[in-house]
């Protein structure tokens, strides 16, 4: 992947992907599917844990409207976010955190809708963004791809503070389930 883009991953000792898809689904789900293991459905389908993951649920309490792996067409996304990371050798070695072997590559999700409401993510988005249109030599490239450059552009932003100030994050609470994944945001 890296080749891809012209990066020669040996000039790094470390390179952490932030990727906005689910890398991981409902644990209710999973069990379900797995071993027919029921739980309680509540009325409120925001609540309902086979639909959403916890953080997801918590989620709602502040605006955010995250979609779902199991109900909406973020599915094929997460799914093809989960092949990656088998197929690249990662394993999730802490919540919301897949790495290789050497701790050389991590992996992580985070939310670029939500990551903009952090002041500080939004400004280096646009003014990031602004620089690449500048460079752009295409004609309506800015136009035609802002949504998709510009949460790129806030991926690779929350992935380098996971990397350099975790602690600007939105840290797992202690009890997290680390197979339900994380989605790691800046603290607003």
């Amino acid at each position: 992947m890296l080749e891809l883009v012209n990066v020669d991953f040996k000039e790094y000792s470390h390179v952490t992907f932030a990727i906005d898809t689910p890398l991981a689904w409902p644990n209710a789900m999973i069990e379900l599917v797995t071993n027919g293991t029921t739980q309680m459905v509540p009325g409120n389908p925001d609540n309902n844990p086979y639909l959403f993951r916890a953080q997801e649920r918590a989620l709602f309490s502040t605006g955010c409207r995250p979609l779902s792996t199991v109900r909406d067409m973020i599915g094929s996304q997460s799914t093809k976010g989960i092949y990656f990371l088998n197929q690249a050798g990662l394993k999730n070695k802490s919540v919301g955190v897949w790495e290789n072997e050497e701790s050389s590559i991590s992996v992580i999700e985070t939310y670029p809708a939500v990551a903009v409401r952090n002041a500080k993510i939004k400004n280096l988005t646009m003014h990031l963004f602004a620089g690449l249109k500048q460079k752009s030599s295409k004609k309506g490239w800015a136009a035609a791809c802002k949504t998709d450059v510009s949460d790129a552009i806030t991926c690779a932003l929350v992935g380098r503070y996971h990397r350099v100030y975790r602690g600007q994050l939105n840290l797992p609470p202690m009890g997290t389930q680390c197979d339900e994944g994380w989605i790691w945001l800046p603290s607003v």
